[in-house]
């Protein structure tokens, strides 16, 4: 016998998940899977595992929305378990979008190379800033032509 949880997870964000249950050992398996490819990724597999007096956990970043899914393989049917989970969701920090920009660059540019040249890495870097500049540019001339009311006040999400 065994129960499944599915958790949504939206696009660009930090996850946490942990996860207890009581005295009987459990088989656990955590995956995500992207809404976009439906690409399945392997976050944790363990069978037999007694996690009475201490709570697993993982992190991992996506871009894309999907859902983590909780599978709990119960072999001995003695009782039923109780499981205990959280999910921390968080949107990804702003001073990630260097990173995510360079990569998005990168994959593009050197789609199966693994090894970049110095030179090669110093202009690809130049790209990189010539955009996160253009893009900050951007948002601060949009928020100086905003009016300034002290009436209103305007929120501004991070990426």
């Amino acid at each position: 016998m065994s129960k499944c949880k599915l958790l949504p997870v939206n696009q660009k964000q930090n996850v946490q998940w942990s996860l207890a249950c009581e005295n009987l050992p459990c088989n656990i398996e955590i995956t995500f899977t992207d809404e976009i490819n439906d690409h399945c990724e392997l976050l944790y597999k363990h069978d037999s595992i007694n996690i009475n007096k201490q709570a697993l956990f993982g992190e991992f970043k996506t871009q894309l929305s999907g859902f983590v899914s909780i599978i709990i393989y119960n072999q001995q049917q003695q009782r039923s378990r109780t499981i205990w989970y959280r999910l921390k969701r968080r949107n990804l920090s702003i001073y990630l979008l260097f990173d995510g920009i360079f990569n998005m660059f990168y994959q593009r540019v050197y789609p199966q190379q693994t090894i970049v040249k110095d030179n090669e890495a110093s202009q690809l870097v130049d790209e990189v800033f010539k955009v996160t500049d253009r893009y900050c540019e951007s948002f601060f001339l949009v928020f100086l032509l905003l009016p300034a009311q002290s009436d209103k006040h305007f929120a501004f999400n991070e990426l």
